[in-house]
């Protein structure tokens, strides 16, 4: 076997394994299209998350605050009052009248009460009025629903 031979097998050789330079572009064009639709379901899981995460604080929160009337824990009605424009509500007793914790919520979400402030008689951990709470982010909305009898449901 001469020299010659030689080095033509291993120059073929490493031919056959090297990429052209479209098939580069091709392969990073893939991976960009790959990492941009994986950013935005990543962005968009990120949303739902911080929606369902919110709407499931807030209804542990109004759990809460009937489970203090209904033991009439300082034999006061206890209820959630809210201030959307400051993106806060609170853990309230007395009818509202004594704020006792503070909870704020993501400035993407908009907040909406048909009822305001929310008071949970004490004993019963009724309402005079049924309503709803609305969480809005983007297209994606919770609702929870408060009927008289006290129910409180996520939706």
């Amino acid at each position: 076997m001469s020299i010659f031979s030689y080095f033509r097998k291993i120059f073929i050789f490493r031919k056959s394994l090297s990429f052209s330079f479209l098939e580069g572009l091709l392969v990073i064009a893939i991976l960009g299209i790959i990492f941009s639709l994986s950013t935005i379901a990543f962005i968009r899981f990120q949303k739902t998350y911080e929606l369902k995460t919110t709407a499931n604080e807030l209804f542990q929160n109004l759990k809460r605050a009937q489970a203090k009337a209904m033991s009439q824990e300082q034999d006061k009605n206890w209820g959630i009052k809210f201030e959307p424009e400051n993106k806060k509500y609170y853990l309230c007793s007395d009818n509202c009248t004594t704020n006792l914790e503070t909870f704020t919520y993501s400035t993407n979400i908009n907040l909406t009460s048909s009822l305001n402030p929310i008071i949970f008689q004490k004993l019963s951990g009724t309402l005079t009025t049924a309503g709803t709470i609305n969480l809005n982010l983007d297209s994606q909305t919770k609702t929870i629903t408060i009927t008289t009898a006290g129910l409180i449901i996520l939706n």
